[in-house]
C-alpha cells in the first residue's frame, strides 16, 4: 500500500515511517527536513510546499497527517497567521484532495485546562492558544470527510528515529541521567502520556481498518500523572534529585482523557528504564 506521512521527519512521524516501512508499505513524505542526515531512507522525498500536495497525492492510497507547528510556544512566535496556514488550512487542503482513509493528529490540549473525565467535546475557542485553536479549526475541516480518524493525543514520549528531548517526560528523563537533577518549573503540569510507538501503531492501524465515516478518539491511555508524580518516579529509577523553581502552586492540564487507545503504564517504566542504561536521549 502507498502511504503518504506528512511530517514524516518529525518526534512521530519519524516512527511512523519506520514502522511502515518494516510492514512492506511504499511511503512518502511530505516534508521540511531540518536535519541533512535525515534525506536517507527508502522513501521518497517531498519538500512540504502548498503547490506540491497534488504531486506527493499521486498515488497515495492513505494519508498519515502529522504536519504542523507543533507547540503553543512556537505558535506564538511564528504569530497566527502562519500557525493558522500550516496548523488548519493546509489541513483542509490535504482533506479536499481525496477520499482515501486519513488519519490526523489533534491534540489532548483542544481541552484546555477542562478538569475531569475528558471524552471529546473540546473547550471554547476563546478559552484556547493559538495551538489548540488552530487544532480545533483542523478537526472542523475533517468532519464531513468519509474513511477520517482524528487522534486528540496526550504528551507524546519514548525514542524514535528523530527523537525530541524537550517532550516532558524525554526532558526530564534526560536531566536525570545527565545532569542527576529534575527541575520542575512554573508549577504542577497534569498530562495523559502515550508512547511514540502506541501512537505510531494507532495512526497507521487508523488508515488499514479507516471506519466508513469520520471518528474522534482520545490517544493516551496512561491515566493523567502531574509533573511532580512523573519527576518522582523517574527519581526513583535514577536517583536523581528533584528540585523546585518558581511558584509550584499553580496546577494546570486536564485531569485525565478518557482515551479509546493507548498506552499501557508499564511503558513509562520500560522508557526510563532503557534510557539509564543507554545514557539517555541524544537528540535535541
Amino acid at each position: 500500500m502507498r502511504i503518504l506521512v506528512t511530517g514524516g521527519n518529525g518526534y512521530v512521524g519519524s516512527q511512523v515511517v519506520a514502522d511502515l516501512l518494516a510492514l512492506g508499505h511504499k511511503v512518502s513524505i511530505l516534508e521540511r527536513f531540518l536535519w541533512p542526515e535525515a534525506r536517507e531512507g527508502a522513501y521518497e522525498f517531498i519538500e512540504r510546499d502548498f503547490e506540491l500536495v497534488d504531486k506527493a497525492l499521486e498515488g497515495a492510497e492513505a494519508i498519515i497527517h502529522l504536519a504542523g507547528i507543533v507547540s503553543e510556544s512556537e505558535c506564538q512566535k511564528v504569530g497566527w497567521e502562519t500557525t493558522y496556514r500550516l496548523n488548519a488550512l493546509f489541513t483542509r487542503l490535504i482533506a479536499s484532495k481525496t477520499n482515501v482513509p486519513l488519519s490526523f493528529a489533534s491534540s489532548g490540549q483542544v481541552y484546555g485546562n477542562a478538569h475531569g473525565c475528558i471524552e471529546t467535546t473540546p473547550t471554547p475557542l476563546s478559552e484556547l492558544g493559538y495551538y489548540a485553536w488552530s487544532k480545533v479549526i483542523a478537526e472542523g475541516y475533517l468532519l464531513t470527510r468519509p474513511k477520517t480518524t482524528i487522534y486528540r493525543m496526550g504528551t507524546v514520549f519514548g525514542r524514535s528515529p528523530n527523537m525530541k528531548k524537550w517532550s516532558l517526560v524525554n526532558k526530564m528523563t534526560l536531566d536525570a541521567i545527565n545532569r542527576g537533577i529534575i527541575t520542575i518549573t512554573g508549577g504542577i503540569i497534569n498530562r495523559s502520556l502515550v508512547s511514540v510507538q502506541d501512537a505510531s501503531k494507532f495512526y497507521i492501524q487508523a488508515v488499514l481498518e479507516p471506519p466508513e465515516g469520520q471518528i474522534i478518539k482520545n490517544l493516551a491511555s496512561i491515566p493523567a500523572i502531574s509533573s511532580l508524580d512523573l519527576a518522582t518516579i523517574i527519581s526513583h529509577f535514577t536517583g536523581a534529585e528533584v528540585q523546585f523553581k518558581g511558584d509550584n502552586s499553580q496546577i494546570s492540564g486536564y485531569t485525565y482523557l478518557k482515551a479509546t487507545e493507548g498506552t499501557n503504564p508499564k511503558a513509562l517504566i520500560s522508557f526510563i528504564e532503557a534510557e539509564k542504561l543507554n545514557g539517555g536521549p541524544k537528540r535535541s
